[in-house]
């Protein structure tokens, strides 16, 4: 794991209460696409559907009180979906600390609900 002393990518968000996460909750389906990959479908709904759509948009700070974590490991684990965790050190104060931010890797786009609603 490489830190590094540059800032974040522009535009990455913290995630602070569950308002700050798109309002999605229901089961819904996106293709996953791989940089130069082929695509597959994937059905996910609440949280887990909520941080993908969030990290669709943008990268997003690690640190949350929504537990962001353990929906981008399921996202990762079960699901495939190429989600990086960037490193970053503030030495600005007395203490070396560090902080990561997430990162979509692979295209995702969102391609209906179940009940044949298209994106």
């Amino acid at each position: 794991m490489s830190v590094s002393s540059n800032t974040p990518p522009n535009g990455t968000r913290w995630i602070m209460a569950q308002m700050n996460l798109p309002q999605n909750y229901g089961l819904g389906r996106f293709e996953i696409k791989p940089l130069g990959g082929v695509g597959r479908t994937i059905a996910i709904s609440k949280r887990i559907r909520q941080v993908l759509e969030a990290l669709a948009v943008g990268p997003l700070y690690c640190a949350s009180t929504v537990r962001l974590s353990h929906y981008v490991d399921i996202l990762r684990d079960d699901h495939g979906v190429n989600i990086e965790t960037l490193w970053f050190s503030d030495n600005k104060g007395p203490l070396k600390t560090r902080y990561g931010v997430y990162v979509l890797r692979d295209e995702v786009r969102f391609v209906g609900n179940p009940n044949g609603e298209a994106a």
